[in-house]
């Protein structure tokens, strides 16, 4: 026998505030667990930090009676000594291209704590970063021609066998050196004992052209 109308009425209405119930209750935990994700995810971008620079323990030894540290000549040849002048490229590079890094990081995290991502991807998206950042300073290293080698440089690299005509290139030690790390920022000491942190020493210089802008 079929149920009467009224009946019929009534258990599709307790029927719909149970679906209600369990939608809400489902979708409360979903938002819990999201908030809670979003979480552990700020905790990643705030615990991990990136460098750029050069192993402290790679040098050079061909034609030299002492050996000398890789990243001690990418500064001589950037900020110049009392013999030879400055050649920035990576300095002049940071400069035009510091916006666009910063702008690239904060879509990074941006987009990092959608929803739809998971915790524990942080490390791998900066090492990617890093990467696209290493890549810029090797390309600015090897095109690098605005202050030219004096003649008699020309002419001992011409010797060796190496081309003439670029300042900073010459068995490409330096630029291949390059490197970024991704570490934890309690760890910046065990990061610091073999890498000579070369990120800093921009930063440093943009400091310094920012205050002389100020001056004038």
């Amino acid at each position: 026998m079929a149920a009467p109308a009224a009946v019929l009425g009534v258990s599709q209405t307790v029927s719909q505030k149970r679906g209600r119930r369990k939608s809400s209750r489902s979708e409360s935990k979903k938002r819990q667990q999201e908030i809670e994700d979003r979480g552990k995810k700020l905790d990643e971008i705030n615990n991990w930090d990136i460098a750029f620079g050069i192993n402290n323990n790679l040098r050079y030894y061909k034609g030299r009676k002492k050996p000398v540290r890789v990243a001690k000549v990418f500064l001589w040849g950037e900020f110049g000594t009392r013999d030879q002048r400055a050649r920035p490229a990576v300095s002049d590079m940071w400069k035009r291209k510091k916006r666009k890094y910063d702008s690239a990081y904060q879509t990074m995290v941006a987009v990092y704590l959608l929803p739809r991502y998971k915790p524990g991807g942080w490390r791998s998206r900066l090492e990617r970063y890093g990467k696209g950042i290493v890549f810029d300073i090797k390309n600015a290293i090897e095109a690098y021609k605005k202050i030219p080698n004096t003649d008699s440089t020309k002419k001992r690299k011409r010797a060796e066998g190496f081309d003439p005509n670029n300042p900073l290139i010459a068995t490409r030690k330096m630029k291949n050196a390059w490197e970024a790390r991704v570490y934890k920022r309690q760890s910046r000491r065990t990061l610091q004992r073999n890498f000579r942190d070369l990120g800093k020493a921009m930063r440093e210089f943009e400091d310094k052209i920012n205050a002389q802008d100020r001056k004038r």
